[in-house]
């Protein structure tokens, strides 16, 4: 059976690309709570190691720059409009 890990988060998605997971494509869901179609992304993961990756990246430190970006350009658009 195919190892797969499949994120609707982009910021994880470029996150598991850095460390050599080969992308696999993209699928629409839709989300439970909100009925509202996501994008996942897909990754072969043949070593099990994707969510030892996600772990890795919530506490590191392009976790908190990309928040950061996130604010400020949700700031900018704000100020914009």
């Amino acid at each position: 059976m195919e190892k797969l890990f499949k994120t609707c988060d982009l910021d994880l998605a470029a996150f598991l690309m850095l460390h050599d997971l080969k992308y696999v494509g993209v699928e629409k869901i839709k989300d439970q709570e909100s009925n509202k179609t996501k994008i996942q992304m897909i990754f072969y993961d043949p070593r099990n190691i994707a969510l030892d990756l996600n772990r890795i990246f919530i506490m590191s430190e392009q976790k908190k720059y990309r928040e950061f970006l996130k604010f400020l350009l949700k700031e900018i658009h704000k100020e914009l409009s």
